[in-house]
């Protein structure tokens, strides 16, 4: 479910919200391309990168395609999470996935801690067994917002990032809570 929410979310923002996004797409597995074109809908704005590490992904997305967005899935390693931290203070949003059985499991982990700790997500989305999506702020306590069930059309991706980059940029002035978001 992580994967198709995450795509669902990039398709949004590209064609929805009109938003640069680039994805990562390490193991072909977000927008199955083939001769360089998706073959699953992520957006006509999506820029896919096929094949490459996450780490190195994001840094070539970056430098060269200027997304509103970054979106990868499955952080697993200190290299992934350096790189998030890194591209954080270039003002980019990101969409990640990661394996944790809950909001306390992502903060126990190290890798995930010091994206916490460095404020580069502050919504956690975690998808439960009934499809449910129930949504934590990561520094101000529980919440549950209207996700939409079963229909990850309704979960809302728009606003502005807070941060480590919107607070150096003097821009953590409030906007829409899901401005930067992970999925669970």
């Amino acid at each position: 479910g992580k994967t198709t929410l995450l795509r669902d979310c990039v398709r949004q923002l590209s064609d929805g919200e009109g938003q640069r996004v680039g994805l990562v797409d390490e193991r072909g597995e977000l927008a199955a391309c083939w001769n360089g074109v998706p073959q699953l809908n992520v957006g006509a704005k999506t820029d896919v990168l096929t094949g490459c590490p996450k780490a190195a992904g994001m840094e070539l997305l970056l430098r060269t395609m200027s997304p509103d967005w970054i979106a990868v899935d499955e952080i697993s390693g200190e290299a992934d999470a350096e790189a998030l931290v890194r591209a954080s203070y270039c003002g980019v949003r990101f969409l990640a996935t990661a394996h944790a059985d809950s909001p306390e499991d992502l903060r126990r982990r190290p890798v995930y801690r010091s994206l916490l700790a460095a404020a580069v997500f502050e919504t956690v989305a975690v998808l439960g067994e009934d499809r449910s999506i129930h949504c934590e702020r990561m520094n101000h306590g529980v919440f549950e917002m209207d996700c939409g069930g079963d229909d990850p059309a309704l979960l809302h991706m728009g606003g502005t990032s807070r941060g480590p980059a919107a607070a150096q940029n003097g821009r953590a002035d409030g906007g829409d809570l899901y401005g930067a978001g992970a999925c669970v």
